[in-house]
């Protein structure tokens, strides 16, 4: 997603993105150290002198958002997928990035987890919030897109909207990250797998991960959580 706002508004043109401004995480905002932002690069600078608009992309809950982003109604885009799929890429995610970048035991995932239904529905009635489902970008992006163009106020004719949808091609999207891979090489930074950042891009992967045990468990909790919210009515418990 934070790929496809920042080609909106560039009209789609990825040749004029700049892989500084585009890779702005909340979450590598908060650095400790001298030796912590060799590794991660000069984060808080990058935030502080990206044009605006700001995109910055989070994992961060709701209720750990900046306070501007309800006093200021920032706009803010909500990415829902299947909450199966969601847990195995992020098991993925945890077990290689922290053991291999901070060399750290990998956390319990499921109590990582549970907060994870607490904050979809947190933050469900805020008018400035629009919910996308990652499987309505599988099944028809053009359409996506459009919504996102709507939301953040930047209108685009039907030749950027394609520009657009062919840029944020999983395919396409691996070949930008490389370029901008090498080019953290060249300047001297930490390489980092980037398989940990691209992955398939398909749907339900967490049919070849799940044991029969682990979904029954995961289905229970799910139906605990979730019961009255209507973002997860597409995923069906099976």
């Amino acid at each position: 997603m934070q790929e496809i706002v920042h080609l909106i508004l560039a009209d789609g043109h990825s040749e004029k993105l700049d892989v500084t401004h585009r890779r702005l995480v909340a979450e590598l905002a908060d650095v400790k150290s001298h030796e912590m932002m060799a590794t991660v690069g000069p984060t808080l600078r990058n935030f502080k002198d990206s044009p605006s608009p700001r995109v910055i992309t989070t994992h961060l809950p709701c209720e750990l958002l900046p306070k501007q982003s309800r006093e200021k109604k920032n706009k803010v885009i909500y990415v829902l997928r299947h909450p199966k799929d969601v847990f195995v890429s992020y098991y993925n995610f945890v077990l290689q990035y922290l053991e291999m970048i901070r060399g750290k035991p990998v956390p319990h995932t499921q109590e990582m987890f549970d907060a994870f239904f607490d904050d979809l529905i947190g933050g469900r009635d805020r008018c400035n919030f629009l919910f996308v489902h990652f499987e309505s970008m599988k099944s028809d992006l053009e359409k996506v897109v459009r919504e996102v163009s709507s939301f953040i106020g930047r209108e685009l004719d039907n030749t950027a909207v394609k520009r657009v949808v062919e840029s944020a091609s999983i395919e396409v999207m691996r070949a930008s990250f490389q370029k901008d891979h090498e080019q953290n090489l060249t300047e001297g930074k930490e390489a980092v797998d980037l398989n940990i950042f691209v992955k398939s891009g398909t749907l339900n992967q967490w049919k070849y991960s799940f044991s029969s045990e682990q979904n029954e468990r995961f289905d229970n909790f799910y139906r605990e959580k979730m019961m009255n919210c209507d973002l997860t009515t597409r995923y069906v418990v099976s």
